[in-house]
């Protein structure tokens, strides 16, 4: 538990005599406000004690010591507007506090004025360059330590979802997955956790770790697959599927080494309440580029024969070409440490392959076919940075059975992380049967390839 002690600047009296003289007005110097003699200051501050334990037995559960008490806060023979009291550990407050109590100043004769003690008591600390005094010479308490109020002990390694949690403002940490961001707030090891309703300790060999948990799916995604767990002194200790929440686990051990761990599809990420690091091996999710290119040439669509001459024919285009970089892949997996799958989707469309023909039974004729298209070959390679090319890890074409957009072509490449701009090539072969409605003389199959070469893929720095 933190020692809290006088506020930087506030003096303790030295001398039970000299606050006997301040406060008494047996000679020496006046205690004063607004110029005038205050009369009745070693009364006022018997009232305030007596105020301050009724508000104390009144109010939330809370613990004081023998030392704790009221005093009169002075500068230069200057009463302060406000008594201090304290110090007060209340159940649910991490530490010990001082609360103040505004003074009432009422006309007494001429030059005097007289204070009177009101019952109404708010956190604060000692006044900044003042003496704390009392007509009884009792001194303020400059190292005490007043413990909490005791409270039940929470259950080891049960995670309590839904506690109460303070200071949670601020992210200490973002864990990056294929399906969510996983943001971390106020990354606390501590004894305790909640406040007063719903307060709790870890009891003895344990220490609480919590953390306010905000969990970010793009889209509409609503279902999250990521598990959660906390880790000490060895061991794992689970707190289900990741979602949205405060969240605490008393776990064994001196809490040197408690962390969060974050695993998806075989792959654990870590975050150590320490220092608010992430250790992972997905360095895609954490390098300098953005995930979506910011960028990308639509390369001219590729014509292949003429519609007066006989032989092949068919029109080659690339439509929505959509770059992503990531550090997993539905079908590859994870990425190698330190590498990155360079994603591009899009749409191929083959025109339709025909075949300009010459005799059959009326003469010219063109024939049908229901074709696929594949991929034949596809690289990579970078613009900048040190030199690589790679072909593609896999490539898949699910066709367009509408036959308006295209068939949807995704390419992987595997390429290093920290780098944002490429060129890529690729090469579509299209093919498939002849059409039973196509002229009988036209050939059986047809086979078609197209190329496009040069495409820039650029993704900017976050």
């Amino acid at each position: 538990m933190r020692n809290k002690s006088l506020k930087a600047g506030a003096t303790v009296i030295g001398s039970a005599a000299l606050a006997s003289i301040l406060l008494t007005g047996c000679g020496g110097p006046k205690v004063t406000y607004s110029g005038m003699e205050v009369s009745n200051v070693s009364k006022a501050i018997e009232s305030a004690d007596a105020l301050w334990a009724q508000n104390r037995a009144s109010g939330a559960a809370s613990n004081v010591d023998d030392e704790s008490r009221c005093y009169a806060q002075v500068s230069e023979d200057v009463l302060s507007e406000k008594a201090i009291c304290g110090p007060i550990h209340y159940l649910g407050s991490d530490d010990q506090i001082w609360e103040s109590m505004e003074w009432e100043f009422a006309g007494d004769g001429k030059d005097k004025v007289q204070l009177t003690a009101v019952d109404s008591f708010s956190e604060d600390e000692p006044a900044a360059n003042t003496t704390l005094l009392r007509a009884d010479g009792k001194k303020a308490p400059a190292d005490l330590v007043v413990p909490e109020p005791d409270t039940k002990t929470a259950d080891s390694a049960k995670a309590i979802w839904g506690v109460t949690l303070t200071n949670v403002d601020e992210t200490d940490a973002e864990v990056v997955t294929p399906e969510s961001t996983i943001s971390l707030n106020g990354l606390k090891v501590s004894d305790r956790v909640g406040v007063s309703s719903d307060r709790v300790k870890a009891g003895e060999g344990h220490k609480f770790a919590s953390a306010k948990i905000e969990v970010t799916t793009p889209g509409s995604a609503s279902t999250v697959m990521s598990e959660l767990a906390i880790t000490s002194g060895g061991k794992s200790y689970p707190l289900g599927k990741a979602k949205s929440g405060s969240v605490a686990m008393a776990v064994p051990g001196d809490g040197s080494d408690i962390a969060l761990t974050v695993s998806y599809e075989g792959m654990t990420q870590t975050v150590s309440f320490a220092d608010r690091t992430v250790q992972s091996t997905a360095t895609a999710f954490y390098d300098d580029f953005n995930r979506s290119a910011s960028n990308t040439t639509k390369p001219t669509s590729v014509k292949i024969g003429e519609r007066d001459k006989a032989g092949n024919r068919a029109e080659f285009e690339m439509t929505s070409i959509v770059p992503t970089r990531t550090a997993y892949d539905p079908k590859l997996g994870w990425a190698p440490e330190g590498k990155a799958w360079l994603v591009v989707n899009t749409n191929v469309k083959d025109g339709g392959p025909l075949y300009n023909g010459n005799g059959g039974e009326w003469g010219k004729y063109t024939a049908s076919y229901d074709t696929v298209v594949k991929v034949s070959s596809a690289k990579v390679k970078n613009v900048s940075g040190a030199a690589f090319e790679a072909g593609a890890a896999r490539s898949d074409v699910v066709k367009d059975e509408d036959g308006y957009n295209g068939d949807k072509v995704t390419v992987v490449f595997e390429v290093p992380a920290n780098v944002g701009d490429f060129t890529a090539d690729f090469s579509f072969n299209s093919s498939g049967p002849k059409r039973s409605s196509s002229e009988a003389v036209a050939p059986a199959t047809i086979s078609v390839d197209a190329s496009f070469t040069g495409l820039e893929l650029i993704f900017n720095k976050k």
